[in-house]
């Protein structure tokens, strides 16, 4: 079934979905994110974060208002960015690797990982001030890493 979203994303493709509470949140082509407050009855979704990325993967984190995004952008390679706020505002950082993120997951408010291309995992436990490069078991790409 298609999903209505209003505001500047209307067609885009649609790669992640994650929940808090009731509020459901989107990510995609375009740098889109889209966000529904009402357990997915309507949809809002922001300007674009980074006109020329693909958001991979939207996570929230347990407990706060944060939210993280991976992905890539055009000539620019990967993209992590972070919001505070519900995603009002977007924050990047550089996590020192090259390759493409393709997913995140955070345990708690301190404790998350990435997996992405070149055989990389990455960790933080602090919240994600800082990410630690843990190799994976094998050469080529992980494309989700979950934890429940």
């Amino acid at each position: 079934m298609p999903i209505a979203v209003t505001g500047p994303a209307t067609t885009f493709i649609w790669y992640s979905l994650d929940k808090i509470g009731s509020t459901l949140i989107m990510s995609g082509d375009y740098g889109i994110v889209a966000v529904s407050n009402d357990g997915g009855s309507t949809w809002s979704s922001n300007s674009n974060i980074i006109k020329t990325a693909l958001n991979f993967d939207i996570t929230t984190v347990p407990g706060t208002s944060k939210y993280w995004i991976v992905g890539r952008a055009a000539g620019a390679g990967n993209q992590i960015l972070y919001s505070n706020n519900s995603g009002s505002t977007w924050t990047g950082i550089n996590a020192g690797v090259s390759g493409d993120f393709q997913s995140i997951s955070m345990i708690n408010a301190n404790t998350g990982y990435m997996s992405g291309t070149n055989n990389q995992i990455m960790k933080t436990t602090d919240g994600g001030a800082t990410w630690f490069l843990k190799t994976g078991p094998s050469p080529g790409s992980y494309i989700t890493i979950v934890f429940m």
